[in-house]
Order: structure tokens, then C-alpha cells, then sequence
């Protein structure tokens, strides 16, 4: 008697607590930049590329991050053992951000060359998206549309 009793006490408590979790999913959290709606200029006579997004590549007023992660990962594997760990990634570059405009456009420029990977993300009331991963092109060494860049 006891046993059934305990048992329906065990279920029941159960229950209760499982139905406290809520049972909603948790939030999917913000979309990665959309890649068809962003376009990459190969390097200019200084190393950079020009990164542009049309209304819409992200939110609006999210801060846009580029990183070049192909610089960020070059590292060899004896500069750590020679030279130390503080110097072993001296080719990285820190990542650059922009505001984009109230239509989801931006337009940024990345240290970077034929073949790397530029990963941007997004930012909005402090969560990131996940990367979106762009691959510079070859060289247009020509005007950039628009002029300046911030």
C-alpha cells in the first residue's frame, strides 16, 4: 500500500516538475549573415578587401564583424616552440566592425588575400550569429564603388 502510494507521489512530483521546464523551445537565436546578399572585391594594392552588404545580408543596426580567420589560423608549429606563444600568430588581425544601416546594408574593408576566408558575423543586443564564410577573390585592382569606406 505504502509502495503505490510512494510511487504516485514520485510520478506526480514528476510531472509537476516537468511541467515547470516550460516546455517551449529555447529561442533560435539570431540568423547567420546571408551569403547572397554580400559581395567581396579581391585585395586592392594594400592587402585589403572591400566587403559590401545589400538591404538585407544582416539585421538592421547590427554590429557586423569581419574576421580573416585564414590569417588568424597561420600559425607554425615551430614559432610557438622557438619564439614563444606571443609570437606565433603574429600575422593575425583583429576583427573590424560596422554598424549596418537601418535596411540590413553594410560595407567594411578586411585585411586579407586571394583565397582567404573571411568570416562575418552579426551582433544584436549582445548575442552573435553564427560566421558566414566568404572567400576573396582574385585581384580587381579597379575604383571601389562609392568612394570611402569607414
Amino acid at each position: 500500500m505504502l509502495g503505490a502510494w510512494l510511487k504516485k507521489s514520485f510520478l506526480v512530483t514528476f510531472l509537476a516538475l516537468l511541467a515547470g521546464c516550460g516546455g517551449a523551445s529555447p529561442p533560435l537565436g539570431i540568423p547567420a549573415p546571408v551569403s547572397s546578399l554580400m559581395t567581396l572585391e579581391g585585395p586592392d594594392i594594400t592587402g585589403t578587401v572591400a566587403i559590401f552588404g545589400a538591404p538585407g545580408a544582416v539585421l538592421p543596426d547590427a554590429v557586423v564583424t569581419g574576421t580573416n580567420i585564414s590569417l588568424a589560423s597561420k600559425s607554425r608549429p615551430w614559432e610557438g616552440l622557438l619564439l614563444g606563444t606571443a609570437h606565433a600568430q603574429q600575422g593575425a588581425t583583429a576583427p573590424r566592425n560596422v554598424v549596418a544601416a537601418s535596411d540590413g546594408s553594410f560595407r567594411m574593408r578586411v585585411p586579407g588575400k586571394t583565397g582567404d576566408i573571411i568570416r562575418i558575423t552579426q551582433t544584436v543586443d549582445g548575442e552573435t550569429s553564427p560566421g558566414t564564410d566568404l572567400v576573396v577573390p582574385e585581384s580587381s585592382i579597379s575604383p571601389t564603388p562609392g568612394g570611402t569606406f569607414p
